[in-house]
């Protein structure tokens, strides 16, 4: 594994740490999903335009979501999930 790897995985085991921590998972979910984002760019390598042309938004839709001004919905979220950017929150 090298280190890119490696930092990438720290840094997402941290965020998976703060949010099964928080009592409110989806307050946490929106707090971490900025730098979810931000990682999946980092770790695909894909543009912003590519991945909003996969999540099927708009570029500025996304620029939002990476500011934290606004929060995907319940099925942006589904696909973000099953696209491996976030995880699965568990009740």
């Amino acid at each position: 594994m090298d280190e890119t790897t490696r930092l990438y995985e720290h840094i997402v085991k941290s965020l998976r740490e703060y949010e099964s921590k928080m009592a409110d998972k989806r307050a946490a979910r929106e707090k971490t999903v900025p730098k979810r984002l931000e990682l999946y760019l980092a770790k695909t390598g894909i543009t912003k335009d590519a991945l909003a042309k996969q999540l099927d938004v708009s570029r500025m839709q996304l620029f939002r979501w990476l500011q934290g001004i606004n929060f995907p919905g319940e099925e942006m979220t589904e696909k973000m999930v099953k696209m491996g950017i976030l995880d699965k929150i568990e009740e």
